[in-house]
């Protein structure tokens, strides 16, 4: 499916789910659990280098509920050529600021990240969520606003981010998908 087409079936699932009041879904953090179980599929990014270069690493995911079952906790790999790249998250969710809480751990380092819960819906006929995250962040070294779209199927996860500059219009940074092969 190309982009244009899967960013229309992922506004027409959010569009389709919304009251005609305008009302939305209630998001909470149980609305993710289906991701639990193991993932893989690839990673495909813009190349920063000359932001023209698409690249596609190998990838693998495994989502878990934290003892807690307050948190959801995703252990991302990705096969760099030459190297593993392994990025840990542990994701919360603060109700009164509707924001998915993150805090990632990669190569050592810890960071935090809060994303506004934008549109969310979910489709029980097909076991189906849809998220649209919004935040900010440094890319190419000036404030940009991120966006980042989950799609979840019970056999397939897709995560798209896109950026957006100042005066400009939002455009792939990266893409995740990802096909479940375990539980």
């Amino acid at each position: 499916m190309g982009r244009s087409a899967y960013l229309i079936a992922v506004l027409g699932l959010l569009s389709s789910v919304i009251s005609p009041a305008g009302a939305q879904e209630k998001f909470s953090l149980e609305a993710l659990k289906p991701l639990v179980g193991q993932w893989n599929g690839e990673l495909e990014y813009l190349d920063y280098r000359d932001n023209k270069t698409r690249v596609v690493l190998r990838a693998a995911l495994d989502a878990r509920i934290s003892m807690l079952k307050e948190h959801l906790v995703l252990n991302f790999i990705y096969q760099e050529p030459g190297y593993k790249l392994e990025r840990l998250e542990i994701i919360s969710y603060d109700e009164k600021e509707a924001a998915l809480l993150v805090t990632g751990i990669e190569r050592g380092k810890s960071t935090s990240k809060k994303w506004q819960v934008s549109e969310f819906a979910t489709d029980t006929s097909t076991s189906s969520v849809a998220m649209v995250l919004m935040s900010s962040e440094y890319d190419e070294n000036k404030l940009a606003q991120v966006r980042r779209t989950l799609t979840l199927t019970p056999a397939n996860l897709i995560l798209l981010k896109e950026v957006k500059h100042e005066g400009g219009k939002f455009f792939f940074r990266n893409e995740v998908r990802l096909q479940r092969w375990g539980r």
